[in-house]
């Protein structure tokens, strides 16, 4: 059973890391190519991509998962769920462009409509893609899953490639100096496209008829999982708008793009949560109907804590050298002393996104959508006060705060709601030491690499002492003799 979960978890966890990585590796290219000002409408736009996306799937893929591994036909769960998505998307769309020119007005992007257009077209194709996307997590067809989706990832990267490095400086004929960063959304809306494509085979096996007792059941389960995506993309991304508002113009665009591109230090992280989610949210829906699964998803946990744990400190402990390859930039460097802060609050979602199996299996979704107002009402609250003082440092702060008591809040309710026998005291051990170390090393001995990595080390042999018994168990016994 684990083999084949962290089997398939692998193969979501390569696509996860090319999908991610790829978008990743242009950003060092844009920023070295535009300063903090050019490279802040990328960082804008994707701001709010998040939260209209949640809007447009409004939490229909964990819905299409809940409801296929209860008694209902999988094929009218999934074209139910098709159905309203893509009702909802066409709606935005059409709206959208219906009111382009105002909207551009009210998002301060008066100069960028062409730009607004391109990135409502995107967000359409990846409406409708998600939830076919999650047909194919659902019937374990993981190799179509992540060729398209690294196909996607390519095709954006190589195209960004193309326009603003080869166009730009070798066929300047078809370049647009008037583009420039522009050119990411175009190269993203011609990826998109074609991925859609790529899965419109999908819909062969849908039915396209509303079972409007079965959507009633499945919009009362979806609402709340929306209202709690939307409130935990709040706590992702919100702030960037808040810069863009409540900051005079003249520095506004600057600190957004130092802000946005510090928090790519957190792709990693991201990353590593992303394919462990998708690997193990089918998992998790599919075991809840066995006897006592509490036991699986406490393991996991303590997987995943350890896994992230060591992924951080080393992040902390090495970004002396790290931020070159991630920001070749100097004019970026003045927001490298808020990393720490985005990097721990990455971890504390990811531990908080893993606690909340509770509240979904047990059909209790509200419950999460109220965890999730919590932290976007910290968040808000923090940015709202102090982002006209500190800017971006106030961001960042937000960012770890709400995301600390969304999982605090998420353990104690959920222990009381659906107990899991996590080893709370290992967590604190493994997290703990990890923040301690890095903040340590990142403020006190100012990003020293060789005590950050012998800090490290000193993690690893934690880890081993205390798990020494675990790792027995899943090697050889031929082996056991061999360990220290």
């Amino acid at each position: 059973m684990y083999k084949k979960l962290f089997s398939q978890t692998a193969v979501y966890g390569l696509s996860s890391v090319i999908v991610k990585v790829l978008p990743f590796l242009f950003t060092p290219i844009i920023s070295r190519i535009f300063d903090p000002a050019a490279y802040s409408p990328f960082v804008d736009f994707y701001s709010a991509a998040g939260i209209i996306s949640v809007l447009l799937t409004h939490g229909m893929e964990t819905t299409i998962f809940r409801f296929s591994n209860m008694n209902f036909d999988k094929a009218k769960v999934l074209s139910n769920a098709f159905m309203s998505v893509f009702t909802v998307g066409i709606v935005f769309l059409i709206t959208s462009l219906i009111y382009k020119n105002e909207m551009a007005i009210a998002f301060r992007a008066k100069n960028h409509v062409l730009f607004l257009v391109w990135f409502f077209w995107i967000l359409f194709f990846d409406a409708i893609s998600a939830v076919l996307f999650v047909k194919l997590r659902l019937e374990e067809k993981v190799r179509k899953f992540a060729i398209i989706k690294i196909i996607n990832s390519v095709l954006y990267f190589v195209l960004v490639i193309f326009f603003i490095v080869i166009a730009k400086n070798y066929i300047p004929s078809i370049y647009n100096n008037d583009w420039g960063v522009g050119y990411t959304f175009l190269s993203n809306l011609i990826a998109s496209g074609l991925t859609l494509f790529l899965l419109l085979s999908e819909l062969k096996t849908f039915q396209f008829h509303l079972d409007r007792k079965l959507y009633k059941k499945m919009i009362v389960y979806a609402i709340p999982i929306m209202i709690a995506g939307l409130a935990g993309i709040i706590n992702e991304t919100i702030d960037r708008q808040f810069l863009k508002y409540l900051l005079p113009e003249e520095t506004a665009d600057f600190d957004i793009g130092v802000y946005g591109a510090c928090y790519k230090f957190a792709t990693i992280i991201t990353l590593f949560k992303t394919a462990y989610l998708l690997g193990i949210e089918p998992f998790i829906f599919a075991q809840a109907k066995n006897e006592n699964p509490q036991k699986k998803y406490a393991v996991l946990m303590q997987f995943f804590v350890i896994t992230i744990s060591v992924i951080l400190l080393f992040l902390l402990t090495n970004i002396y050298w790290i931020k070159f390859l991630f920001i070749p930039n100097e004019k970026y460097y003045v927001g490298i002393k808020i990393v720490p802060f985005i990097l721990i609050g990455t971890v504390f979602l990811g531990i908080y996104l893993n606690l909340s199996i509770w509240y979904k299996i047990n059909n209790k979704t509200v419950y999460g959508a109220i965890i999730s107002v919590v932290g976007a009402i910290i968040t808000i609250l923090i940015n709202v006060y102090f982002i006209s003082k500190y800017s971006y440092f106030a961001s960042a702060i937000a960012t770890l705060l709400s995301y600390f008591v969304m999982m605090v809040i998420s353990y104690f309710w959920g222990q009381k709601q659906y107990y899991v026998p996590y080893d709370i005291k290992k967590f604190f051990i493994y997290v703990g030491f990890s923040i301690i170390f890095g903040l340590v090393n990142f403020y006190v001995l100012n990003q020293n690499v060789i005590s950050g990595n012998v800090f490290l080390v000193i993690l690893l042999i934690i880890i081993y002492i205390l798990e020494k018994n675990t790792i027995k168990q899943y090697i050889p016994k031929k082996y056991h003799s061999k360990l220290p």
